[in-house]
């Protein structure tokens, strides 16, 4: 497909798999061509001024520009690697520096954006000045809009997606429009096929996976109650606490809101909420035996025949050979 670009659009499913959702053949990267495409996608998605939708991309020339004209009500995002490889481009280069750039990159809460970003002060200043022009809601963990509950900071659903379709990209438009026609329905079927398997009720394997690291990490925490659904959660330091709401489903570390699965300062707390339910049905109080209602029952007789031992009562139970 020479002389021709390919513009797609790929999504993310509950599983974390990726899923195409449009793609066209245009004769160029232009703005024009972004705008057709953007909105055809806003119709067929019935993308509304409501909210609620991120976008990832690149940032390629003009593409930005159309996000701002045609969806201006969606929240944006860059990708951090292509953000590290203007970075690097810039001129800054260096294991300390690209590992604060990370750092600040996953921080998922604003005070700890803060912190690492002074750690890069503290490096270089002029990466604090190139990075004034990007808002962090683009690029960093700490101001993600938690409605997307998703904090994926690569471009693996593209990468993916043009390693599925790397043999159809080379040949003649109707060639290349019929092959993605059959790679994505065969896709689409052998992902149906597998959901169809799991059997797993409302969570995904891959999330399961997720939700099982994080119950391994909870292990180290302890829930102290607040009240019925707030909780302290309290690690192995005195400034290692977090605040767990879970009526409203937070976490003071954000991940939960971000992501949409629990934490593992929330999981630690969930544990908590299940132990107080064992012991939520309770033995009731009941009036003196001089209110008892007569019974016209039997009255228990003491058993006949037993033969009482000599001595002392045993009031110890008898131990083991081995017990001190």
């Amino acid at each position: 497909m020479y002389g021709t670009k390919l513009l797609t659009a790929v999504g993310l499913y509950a599983n974390n798999g990726i899923v195409p959702i449009v793609y066209a053949v245009v004769e160029k990267e232009t703005r024009d061509t972004w705008s057709w495409f953007l909105n055809y996608l806003s119709i067929d998605l019935e993308i509304d001024d409501h909210g609620g939708w991120t976008f990832m991309s690149d940032k390629k020339k003009g593409l930005l520009e159309e996000f701002n004209d045609v969806l201006t009500f969606v929240s944006h995002r860059f990708y951090v690697r292509h953000l590290y490889g203007n970075f690097r481009r810039t001129g800054f280069s260096g294991f300390s520096l690209r590992s604060a750039l990370w750092a600040t990159a996953k921080s998922t809460m604003v005070k700890f954006f803060h912190d690492r970003m002074s750690d890069l002060l503290n490096l270089d200043a002029n990466v604090v000045s190139w990075l004034s022009d990007k808002p962090p809601s683009e690029w960093s963990r700490s101001h993600f809009n938690p409605n997307a509950k998703c904090d994926i900071l690569l471009n693996n659903m593209c990468e993916s997606f043009n390693s599925m379709i790397l043999e159809a990209r080379v040949k003649t438009i109707i060639t290349l429009l019929e092959k993605l026609r059959y790679i994505l329905m065969a896709r689409i079927q052998a992902d149906k096929d597998k959901g169809e398997k799991w059997n797993l009720g409302d969570v995904c394997p891959r999330i399961k996976d997720i939700l099982h690291r994080n119950e391994s990490a909870a292990a180290a925490f302890i829930p102290q109650k607040s009240n019925k659904w707030n909780y302290e959660i309290l690690g192995e330091s005195m400034d290692d606490n977090w605040a767990v709401d879970l009526h409203n489903k937070t976490c003071s570390c954000r991940k939960w809101m971000i992501t949409g699965y629990p934490c593992k300062h929330a999981i630690s707390a969930i544990w908590a909420k299940n132990d107080e339910r064992i012991y939520e049905y309770a033995i009731l109080p009941i009036n003196g035996s001089q209110l008892w209602p007569k019974s016209n029952k039997i009255p228990p007789l003491p058993p006949k025949n037993v033969k009482q031992k000599k001595g002392r009562k045993q009031k110890l139970r008898k131990k083991e050979f081995d017990e001190a």
